[in-house]
């Protein structure tokens, strides 16, 4: 289950028993009356005379969202809230805002990315990406176009498909791809995968949806490079494979935590065209606005980054440091015991060789069973 920053937020603050969460269910109000930027009218604001002194406005809509300023005054009468500097502009009516207490919202937000920082080391999502293609004379691969960033990697494997075909590409336009061939029948290759191993647009694979004859091929989604004359295609059908996926261990990465390169140590000639299946731990890469998520279970979050809050009150030589100290301990303690209660099951990586067995080739018949593939245009 995901949270995001506006939610762990309010629920922070309403852990931290502040005011203005305690009191408005919605955990937001609207500006109204006349605003200007420094005072901040709202018909909701009830409370006595200077009630709110002392504690910080977040505006969390319109072009002014992020902005926060400290209160120095209340009036009751008006309802309005006086701040200790100018907003960049006057805020419009029905713009939204909030009201922390004895942290600003910055040092909040603050304490959150530290603690999300710390918890997506312990608490991963694994992903398996299927994107990249296996190209000719290609051991280098980029992992920062994955949907994810990746914090580390698990298990890499490589599609050994049983049916499968090569073939030239002659030209192309953005959602077809028309082969050398002139011999294709209507229909032939419809469902087949069409992945690009050299040339213009290489390691892109794309869904075929018609066979025209004799050589054009209608594919989805539309090429984010499109290929020419220069490029060479497998063709294979996805839904025969008699032989699946093969573990690779022969890889390195140019980190051990966040690596944003794969190295393979050795040519695959023979698969060249073929699916990688990279299955890895990801991170995200920001947690900074308020739709940002995380899947970073908020049972851990919360207590942790409030630590954090009580933690940067101990060396703010104030009177009640001792207090903020054994609050810190309690939530420190509370965050590592549900870590304790539930500890990351995820898959283990594999242990990964610079050097080992021959790859495997796509015509391994150990059972005789007659398996075979036809390679053309190599």
């Amino acid at each position: 289950m995901s949270i995001t920053m506006k939610a762990l937020r309010r629920r922070i603050c309403k852990s931290e028993r502040m005011p203005f969460y305690l009191r408005y269910a919605a955990n937001e109000l609207a500006v109204t009356g006349t605003p200007t930027t420094t005072t901040i009218p709202c018909t909701s604001l009830t409370q006595p005379d200077n009630f709110w002194v002392g504690q910080w406005v977040l505006i969390t809509s319109g072009t002014l969202a992020g902005q926060e300023r400290r209160v120095t005054a209340f009036n009751s009468t008006g309802h309005t809230l006086t701040l200790e500097y100018p907003l960049a502009s006057a805020p419009a009516v029905g713009v939204m805002f909030e009201i922390t207490a004895l942290w600003p919202p910055s040092l909040i937000l603050e304490a959150i990315t530290q603690a999300w920082d710390d918890g997506f080391r312990h608490f991963t999502d694994e992903v398996v990406d299927e994107t990249m293609v296996l190209q000719q004379n290609v051991l280098e691969y980029s992992l920062t176009g994955l949907t994810y960033q990746v914090l580390r990697p698990l298990r890499l494997y490589v599609e050994r498909s049983t049916n499968f075909t090569t073939r030239n590409i002659a030209s192309a336009a953005a959602g077809t791809a028309v082969l050398t061939d002139t011999n294709l029948v209507t229909d032939q290759y419809n469902g087949y995968i069409l992945s690009l191993y050299t040339g213009k647009g290489a390691g892109q694979w794309r869904t075929i949806t018609a066979t025209t004859a004799p050589s054009t091929l209608a594919i989805t989604p539309v090429w984010t490079v499109t290929p020419d004359s220069t490029s060479k295609a497998v063709l294979r059908d996805p839904s025969y494979q008699a032989i699946d996926w093969y573990p690779i261990t022969r890889a390195r990465w140019n980190s051990s935590e966040k690596p944003t390169k794969m190295y393979l140590t050795k040519q695959m000639n023979a698969l060249w065209g073929m699916r990688l299946r990279f299955i890895y731990e990801a991170c995200q890469s920001t947690f900074l606005v308020d739709a940002d998520t995380t899947t970073i279970p908020v049972q851990w979050l919360s207590p942790k980054s409030r630590a954090y809050m009580h933690e940067y009150m101990i060396s703010d030589n104030r009177s009640d440091a001792s207090r903020h100290l054994g609050l810190k301990q309690t939530l420190d303690q509370m965050a590592e015991q549900f870590h304790i209660d539930n500890p990351d099951r995820g898959m283990q990586p594999s242990m990964w060789f610079e050097s080992g067995l021959e790859y495997p080739s796509p015509y391994f018949d150990p059972l005789d069973w007659g398996l075979g593939s036809e390679r053309q245009g190599r």
